[in-house]
């Protein structure tokens, strides 16, 4: 459960001794006896796979080890991700505190208990995350936490105590019920949405460094994504001298290099080879493909085209591709481009299209993460990535330091020169 608080506790014994052979002897004053420590027993790591992220954070806890979890993830009160793996492995005898490393899949749906009424909706912001989750299922209502960032290895009471909430929706003040009942009969819950940061420093949080992974070689949707995955954010330069591959050929700190949790890695990349340009009608083509993701932002992140021009589907967390295969079948048949026949493929992403709009209007609208306020940029969900995408040459330092702290991996960034926007007259 959610709120279910639990405490390990570890104990150390020193013992102290004189000597081996059953004699006194005299301890110098100016030399400390030295202490004999006993090891600690080692702790078998539970299997927690078949279980959602809250619940497998409280075994592995009560285990007296540590979690981290190096991808961007998102819960809800009725949707929650649970550990598609986890390293070290299931059985395996570990000392105590060792960091037990969770990769998130997605998670089934839930059916909703509620009861008609409604609440005035306090203010969540600044409080602990775990605090806020606590006070809205006290309150009866449903909640949704976006875009929660990748946790270090921690080994507070509660996963969740980790995090701040940093902005809530709807806003203090507001009444809110649990939900709307629709003229079929169908319930459509209305929840709490949080945002949150990591509450640094926190009681049992232990700052962290990850290994850049290797992305050399890699399309920039994977090697995003890679990144994304190990709690790092990718500032992309694309190398218009380089040979057309459309694959990273290097990246700055290399693969291997230690860097602090939530760090830029820059990668630089190849454009893409040379395709025999699309014609007109092979873009009307793929418009009824492009239609119907349009028009489910609920289920889908986008779709875009990869280095060799095939079409991507792009769905959201806790969607079903199977439900949606003969759809996207029969709106895909007359693509003819690259190739007849050529269909298109599927990718999944942590984050929804929705939250993703919501970072990207918010970077639009409240632009207190830079000081330039003649700053010239672009940015746009990007499916191929999972991200929202910031771009331009003229973005500082400071300013891609703020905005990874306000949204984490959820965001990724274009430095290449020339890829700032030219502003027109007004």
């Amino acid at each position: 459960m959610l709120r279910s608080f639990s405490t390990a506790a570890i104990a150390f014994l020193a013992l102290f001794v004189s000597g081996c052979d059953g004699t006194a002897r005299e301890s110098s004053p100016r030399q400390a006896a030295e202490p004999v420590t006993v090891p600690l027993e080692p702790v078998t790591v539970p299997r927690v796979t078949q279980t959602n992220v809250t619940f497998a954070y409280e075994l592995l806890h009560k285990a007296g080890l540590q979690v981290a979890i190096p991808e961007t993830f998102s819960v809800a009160a009725l949707w929650e991700p649970g550990p598609e793996s986890q390293s070290p492995h299931a059985g395996t005898p570990v000392p105590p505190g060792t960091v037990v490393t969770l990769h998130l899949r997605g998670g089934p749906l839930g059916s909703p208990a509620w009861r008609p009424h409604a609440v005035t909706v306090r203010d969540l912001v600044g409080m602990r995350a775990s605090d806020a989750l606590a006070w809205i299922e006290d309150a009866n209502l449903f909640y949704e936490v976006r875009d929660i960032p990748p946790l270090p290895a921690s080994d507070a009471a509660h996963l969740f105590d980790a995090y701040r909430v940093t902005r809530q929706s709807p806003a203090p003040g507001s009444r809110l019920s649990p939900g709307i009942l629709g003229k079929s009969g169908g319930f459509r819950p209305t929840p709490v949405v949080l945002w949150v940061s990591l509450t640094s420093p926190v009681k049992g949080f232990v700052a962290s460094t990850v290994a850049v992974p290797d992305v050399v070689g890699l399309s920039e949707g994977k090697a995003v994504k890679l990144l994304d995955s190990a709690g790092l954010v990718a500032n992309v330069r694309y190398g218009w001298d380089a040979p057309r591959t459309g694959e990273v050929y290097r990246s700055a700190p290399a693969a291997g290099s230690d860097v602090p949790d939530r760090s830029a890695v820059v990668l630089y990349i190849s454009l893409p080879r040379r395709l025999p340009p699309p014609g007109q009608e092979h873009e009307m083509e793929i418009g009824p493909l492009g239609r119907l993701v349009a028009r489910h932002p609920e289920v889908f992140v986008g779709l875009y085209r990869d280095e060799a021009a095939i079409p991507h589907v792009a769905f959201g967390p806790g969607a079903d591709p199977e439900e949606w295969a003969d759809r996207l079948t029969e709106a895909a048949q007359g693509i003819s481009y690259p190739a007849e026949g050529i269909g298109y493929r599927v990718d999944t992403c942590s984050r929804d299209r929705r939250s993703l709009r919501a970072i990207q209007d918010e970077i639009t609208t409240d632009q207190s993460w830079t000081q330039n306020k003649h700053l010239a940029f672009a940015v746009w969900v990007q499916p191929e990535t999972c991200t929202v995408r910031v771009e331009s040459d003229q973005l500082m330092r400071a300013d891609i330091a703020a905005l990874v702290v306000r949204y984490g991996t959820a965001v990724s960034f274009d430095t290449s020169k020339g890829a700032a926007p030219i502003l027109l007259d007004s």
